[in-house]
């Protein structure tokens, strides 16, 4: 036989770019499916709380319950390690069913056949009296749905790095990533379309893609057990299996922690500012909510687009150690414009949508030059997980400091709201309520010095009783729009971290070149 047929049979089925781009969009399609349903609830949340007769707390607590497997469990490190022992198909099928069954039990929950004691309405009436079997329901459902969805990201993680090892491995992760974020934003165009005339047809609709996203995982495995056995009957040595060592020997690689340490400072300059941008460009460049949601979420539809172009650049050129550290400085570049400077906010939004979209298209994939296959998911799970605990701490800090730089006006947004200062139809019987709850709320003992604008809004409500009608509401309204939060230490905490992930990605790029894992290479040269 010569070398030249013997190369032919060598071949898989990943090395035909036709077969491995579809296995990408069968895959891609899949994870998509999870991000929909995650926010599949929130263009209904008003329905959700008048029909069903929840509370808003009940609200936040169903969406809370996505968190508990991953925040308190640690399921998403679990998960990963699950994934290395068992394979991607068994676990695949595991997590992606409790996904299934999780979006089923949440629509189940909204039916009016549950609400009028339809099978489990009774069980769950039982107990804790205090919430509804509604209620109850949707949390177990998405409690379920949380369970499976971030192992499920780690499952399809190492299925992309599987087919595009040693090709254009950055370029696929950033298409996965994109998918996944256009999903996510085509929830609440779609739901607030589907929900007139039916309230709850949005969460059908997304246990339908739901199910379907299932159906196309299935699919995949039938390629997955033909590559596998093309690269079986390639190898002479088996694979050593993965054992739990290998996941802990994770934490003692210079090269890992220095990923994962990253991985967390860097995305405490990116969902926390996500999470605030609205408020942020409302607050200090007084642009109305419209037009400040407008920009926030065109941003991760433009990253959804730029990523895999830094994807492709990472294939074909290398430098990921050098790329991580320029993502990083623009990131603190943009930080310190939006914190520091009264620039036109898209000047920042530039550096900003840059390095949001660098950073994740290199690092993510510069992990599997890192770790062996066989410890890939425990380190993908493991650094979620890292991330997951980190980002709770940030955004609960953020927090506190936003509070702490604008003593009273929170108070002032709801003596605004309350009375309706803030809106066209302003009325004026609301006011003296709401003044007198203000003022109790400003003279409380302990109460840091409110700002100036909060004191003279309590100026006001001290004086507002003798005013003329018009007077009075022409003179809150004025006050109330002078009343905005102050985002310059919170924005200047995300400089600090966008400047300590800095350094962790310079001591990347040096500990990359002592131990030679080579991250500056081209993906194309790793060995296949």
């Amino acid at each position: 036989m010569s070398e030249e047929t013997k190369q032919a049979i060598r071949k898989t089925i990943a090395d035909s770019a036709g077969m491995r781009w579809g296995i990408l969009l069968l895959v891609s399609f899949a994870m998509a499916v999870n991000y929909y349903f995650y926010d599949v609830l929130s263009p209904i949340q008003e329905e959700i709380i008048k029909k069903l007769g929840l509370s808003e707390a009940e609200y936040g607590g169903i969406i809370a319950a996505y968190s508990i497997p991953n925040a308190i469990f640690l399921m998403a490190a679990i998960g990963g390690m699950i994934c290395d022992k068992l394979g991607v198909r068994l676990s695949g099928v595991t997590f992606f069913g409790s996904m299934v069954v999780g979006a089923f039990l949440t629509y189940y929950g909204t039916t009016d056949t549950f609400n009028a004691g339809g099978p489990g309405y009774a069980f769950l009436d039982s107990f804790w009296s205090g919430h509804s079997p509604a209620f109850k329901m949707m949390a177990i459902g998405f409690f379920l749905f949380g369970l499976g969805a971030e192992t499920s990201a780690v499952i399809i993680s190492k299925i992309v790095i599987k087919w595009f090892r040693g090709r254009e491995m950055a370029t696929a992760l950033g298409i996965n990533v994109g998918i996944a974020r256009v999903a996510s934003s085509l929830t609440f165009s779609i739901g607030a379309w589907l929900a007139d005339p039916v309230w709850n047809r949005p969460v059908l609709v997304g246990l339908i893609i739901m199910v379907t996203g299932f159906l196309a995982f299935i699919a995949y495995l039938f390629f997955d057990v033909v590559y596998e056995r093309q690269l079986a009957e390639q190898n002479q040595e088996p694979e050593e299996p993965f054992k739990l060592m290998d996941a802990v020997r994770l934490l003692t690689k210079p090269t890992y922690i220095f990923v994962a340490l990253l991985c967390v400072t860097f995305y405490a300059g990116v969902f926390p500012f996500q999470k605030y941008a609205v408020d942020l460009m409302q607050n200090k460049f007084l642009m109305s909510k419209q037009s400040a949601g407008m920009i926030v979420s065109a941003l991760p539809l433009a990253m959804a687009v730029i990523t895999p172009l830094f994807g492709m650049l990472y294939d074909f050129k290398g430098k990921g150690a050098t790329l991580m550290i320029v993502g990083s400085l623009l990131m603190v570049i943009g930080h310190s414009l939006l914190s520091l400077t009264d620039l036109n906010p898209l000047v920042a939004l530039v550096f900003l949508g840059i390095s949001f979209s660098l950073v994740p298209a290199v690092m993510w994939p510069s992990l599997a030059k890192i770790v062996e296959e066989k410890a890939l998911g425990s380190a993908y799970g493991l650094t979620f997980t890292i991330q997951n605990l980190g980002l709770m701490a940030i955004t609960a800090l953020i927090g506190i400091v936003l509070g702490m730089a604008n003593p009273g006006v929170a108070e002032a947004k709801r003596l605004c709201d309350s009375a309706t200062l803030d809106h066209e139809q302003s009325n004026a019987a609301a006011v003296a309520p709401a003044c007198k709850q203000f003022l109790e709320e400003l003279g409380q003992p302990g109460r840091d010095q409110p700002t100036a604008k909060v004191t003279r809004l309590g100026d006001f409500c001290r004086h507002a009783g003798s005013m003329e009608t018009g007077t009075m509401v022409e003179q809150g309204r004025r006050l109330c729009t002078q009343v905005t939060y102050d985002y310059k230490y919170p924005i200047l905490m995300l400089v600090l971290f966008g400047i300590i992930g800095l350094i962790f990605a310079f001591l990347l790029k040096w500990a990359d070149n002592k131990e030679g894992y080579g991250l500056e290479l081209p993906n194309k040269d790793l060995a296949k």
